[in-house]
C-alpha cells in the first residue's frame, strides 16, 4: 500500500502482461501491461489512471491509459468520499523488450514527490 498525500492509500493487488480484448490490441513488437489496483479515500479525494507512469530500468517513460476491454477499469477523474474504495486495471502499452525492467511511477499531483514501485512482470 502507498499512501499518496494523506488524501488516499493505493494498493496494487497483481500486475501482469494483457494481450487486449477484441477491440484493443498491441501493436507489433509492443504488449500490454496492466496492474489492478484498490484506492480507498482517507479524505474527499479525486482517482484516476492519471496518477501512474511505468519507467525502465535505463530511464524511459511511458505514460497513457487505456480505456479498452480490460475491466474493471479504474475509474478516470472519479470523485472518492472518505472511507469509500475505488478498484480496477490500470492498462498501458510498452515495448516487448522492457515487460521485465518496469517500475511503476505514482505521480504525486502536480508538485509533489514520486513513489516508485517495482513491478514484478514475467
Amino acid at each position: 500500500p502507498v499512501t499518496m498525500q494523506a488524501e488516499q492509500v493505493h494498493t496494487v493487488v497483481r500486475a501482469q502482461r494483457w494481450a487486449g480484448g477484441r477491440v484493443w490490441r498491441a501493436k507489433p513488437g509492443h504488449a500490454y501491461v496492466t496492474w489492478y489496483v484498490k484506492v480507498k479515500a482517507l479524505q474527499p479525494t479525486k482517482i484516476g489512471g492519471t496518477y501512474y507512469s511505468l519507467r525502465t530500468a535505463k530511464g524511459a517513460w511511458y505514460h497513457g491509459f487505456v480505456s479498452g476491454d480490460r475491466k474493471p477499469q479504474l475509474p478516470y477523474n472519479t470523485s472518492l468520499a472518505a472511507g469509500r474504495t475505488a478498484q480496477g486495471w490500470v492498462t498501458l502499452m510498452v515495448p516487448k523488450s522492457v515487460v521485465r525492467s518496469l517500475t511503476l511511477v505514482y505521480h504525486m499531483h502536480d508538485n509533489g514527490a514520486n513513489l516508485l514501485v517495482r513491478l514484478p512482470i514475467k
